[in-house]
């Protein structure tokens, strides 16, 4: 009974999964991942679905805009 308690005393609690679409900035607006086309000018590139092989050497582009209108290194988790 003691281990029980001490375990659920020490666990941490997680936060839930989210499954929707989401940024952390607010000036962070229209998201697009795609797989690298082989025309990069062709339009219908960002219809492309995001799902790539896991061994294939096709890297996945991310564009977004950035609404600060200033320059800025900013960073991203997939």
């Amino acid at each position: 009974m003691c281990w029980g308690w001490m375990c659920s005393a020490l666990a941490q609690k997680l936060p839930p999964i989210q499954y929707e679409d989401r940024t952390n900035e607010i000036t962070i607006k229209t998201v697009a991942i795609y797989p690298a086309p082989n025309n990069i000018q062709d339009p219908a590139r960002t219809t492309y679905s995001p799902v790539v092989n896991v061994e294939s050497t096709n890297p996945l582009i991310v564009e977004f805009d950035d609404l600060k209108a200033r320059y800025r290194t900013l960073r991203y988790r997939i």
